[in-house]
């Protein structure tokens, strides 16, 4: 074996290690095994056959679905799947991707301009006294619910203003700790569809490669520029 192919063998080390180690910046939620360790905050849902259930409410109020602390891999954008259904009442209630980088204190509502497939599907109507009147949201029937069929959608963890319908990706440092949490709301009458939102998993993942991945590439290039030499 030569120099050169000596050389190469070790960059493809490194580069099969770069990329394991992107693929570990990856959080997978299935809830077909389990609950995912999510937290029900005002007794709502229920888990169970696979997926998380919230069945509506016809009166004023909230609740969400949270997940457990997520630790950052990496820095850079954060992104997510979401396999869910929603039926809610059109227009007057309705549901939000949020997240929380200070354990719950405050919340930041994603942008519909930061999801991708299924994403916020109304305004919510303001007369009714609904929580979230005036902004975008998750509304009506997802497609293919009245079939049972889940829809995806991929988002960016970012923020924006009231009516969320756009905003901006945040920046996440190397080990910041972020939760995720589903959040509803319903305005003063009517159920809407029965369940109003049912989800099957989520994922939550770096798009930037991890810290050690980009060392290793780094490595490499220096290997090769002292063969070189």
């Amino acid at each position: 074996m030569n120099r050169n192919t000596r050389v190469m063998g070790g960059m493809a080390m490194l580069v099969a290690a770069a990329a394991a180690s992107v693929a570990q910046a990856q959080t997978n939620f299935d809830f077909s095994a389990n609950n995912g360790g999510f937290v029900d905050v005002n007794g709502r849902w229920t888990h169970g056959s696979g997926a998380w259930t919230l069945n509506g409410q016809a009166f004023v109020g909230t609740t969400s679905l949270t997940s457990p602390p997520i630790t950052i891999t990496g820095s850079g954008t954060v992104t997510g799947t979401l396999t869910h259904r929603h039926g809610f009442e059109n227009t007057f209630d309705g549901g939000q991707i949020q997240f929380s980088t200070d354990n719950g204190n405050t919340w930041n509502t994603v942008p519909q301009d930061l999801i991708t497939g299924a994403t916020y599907t109304q305004t919510i109507v303001s007369g009714f006294s609904s929580p979230i009147g005036g902004q975008r949201a998750f509304s009506g029937q997802s497609a293919g619910f009245a079939n049972s069929e889940f829809v995806t959608s991929t988002f960016t963890l970012g923020i924006g203003t009231s009516p969320f319908s756009t905003g901006v990706a945040r920046p996440f440092a190397n080990g910041e700790v972020v939760r995720i949490r589903l959040f509803s709301a319903w305005d003063s009458s009517v159920t809407g569809s029965s369940p109003n939102w049912q989800v099957t998993g989520m994922t939550v993942a770096n798009v930037i490669p991890a810290p050690g991945a980009a060392a290793m590439l780094g490595l490499g290039g220096l290997m090769v520029g002292r063969r070189r030499r």
